[in-house]
């Protein structure tokens, strides 16, 4: 008995575990859609006007005037959403104009009745962010440099996470056929982040099939985020292979620790990560993309001081990517140090003395240890 109980009690505890992060998950989520809710309201005025009122069965429904809304869909409690003006007709005063359904990541509304003496009407689902190939390019614009400097930054594209796992596909026809090298990066790691894993086979075999280191990490990168790690685990023991050879030169073998940094770090495993950057700093303490990734890894981590230094020192070394390090998330607790507007002025007057701007990171020939930086900077 006390065995069995034992057992129990250690998978009760294991559930609650496994569960949290999903909690938070959707605690976030419903934040950023309640948050989003009133600009889409106002952006669909026109949109509700075409939408024919909804069935009393596709309806939301209450057992009495006090209780939650339920949604049609799943029967779950609908979310209260309140923009400055409740439309005429809504059920009581006080009275929200929509409802949102998190499982559905959609609005409800209440709209006046057809004639001036009717009921409000219940009108929706109103799509929170309508997936289309249209829309969801627009989102991924929005973080175009004009420069072409690029790196990743989690929790990137809020409006994407609005659309749900239905924009994976979208972004995926972005990712095989746009033209621009930018956006499919973008779209690449935004699958990462709306976590469908349908998309998971397409992008294995691309992985399989394309011919440039770079974009296969990225691929990698984006299919252990959907919850398959075994083309990550593959490509890790790749790269603890070449680290750990005495016979390679210091430089490759700190350009694969700073790899492993940079996978590390693009799937939040941040301590893994700094304590990756710091022995590849050691290997190859000159490299202004490996010194600029350490203090992302410190920055994330809290360490102002140690972010600040690192980012001097990687404008010593020649790192002159200043419109990156203004839209990069992983410095944002930097922003209100009064360190940082001097660091991004210095940086986008010129470049430091004695050293060239620099270039895009260059692919090292095949077989070759990557570069100390890693492919791209965060």
């Amino acid at each position: 008995m006390t065995r069995r109980y034992g057992i129990v009690l250690i998978l009760m505890l294991l559930s609650v575990t496994w569960l949290r992060p999903a909690a938070a998950d959707e605690a976030a989520d419903l934040r950023r859609m309640l948050e989003a809710a009133p600009a889409r309201l106002r952006e669909a005025s026109d949109e509700l006007a075409r939408l024919p009122a909804l069935a009393s069965a596709k309806a939301p429904t209450r057992a009495a005037a006090h209780d939650p809304y339920l949604c049609p869909g799943d029967g779950a409690a609908l979310h209260a959403v309140a923009p400055a003006d409740a439309p005429a007709g809504a059920p009581a005063p006080a009275a929200p104009a929509a409802w949102l359904c998190l499982q559905e990541r959609a609005l409800y509304v209440v709209t006046p009745g057809a004639a001036p003496d009717a009921p409000p009407e219940w009108k929706g689902p109103l799509r929170l962010f309508p997936v289309t190939r249209e829309a969801v390019q627009r989102a991924l614009q929005r973080h175009l440099s004009d420069s072409g400097q690029q790196g990743f930054y989690s929790d990137r594209f809020p409006e994407l996470r609005l659309a749900g796992p239905d924009a994976a596909l979208p972004l995926l026809a972005i990712y095989r056929e746009d033209l621009n090298e930018q956006l499919r990066q973008l779209a690449l790691e935004a699958l990462g982040e709306v976590g469908n894993p349908a998309v998971i086979p397409d992008l294995t075999r691309i992985a399989a099939a394309v011919g440039v280191d770079t974009e296969r990490e990225a691929i990698i990168v984006t299919v252990a985020r959907l919850g398959d790690r075994a083309l990550l685990t593959a490509r890790q023991e790749e790269l603890h292979a070449l680290a750990d050879s005495p016979d390679r030169p210091a430089e490759q073998r700190g350009a694969a620790l700073s790899q492993l940094a940079l996978l590390h770090a693009r799937l939040e495993e941040n301590d893994q990560a700094l304590a990756c950057y710091l022995k590849a700093r050691d290997l190859a303490p000159g490299h202004p993309v490996l010194r600029y990734n350490l203090a992302c890894s410190y920055a994330i981590l809290g360490k102002a001081d140690d972010a600040f230094r690192e980012l001097e020192a990687a404008v010593g070394c020649g790192f002159d990517q200043w419109e990156w390090v203004r839209m990069d998330g992983d410095l944002e607790k930097l922003h209100a140090d009064p360190r940082w507007e001097p660091l991004l002025e210095r940086m986008s007057r010129r470049p430091p003395a004695g050293h060239p701007p620099s270039e895009p990171p260059i692919e090292p020939p095949a077989g070759d240890a990557p570069d100390p930086g890693g492919a791209e900077d965060e």
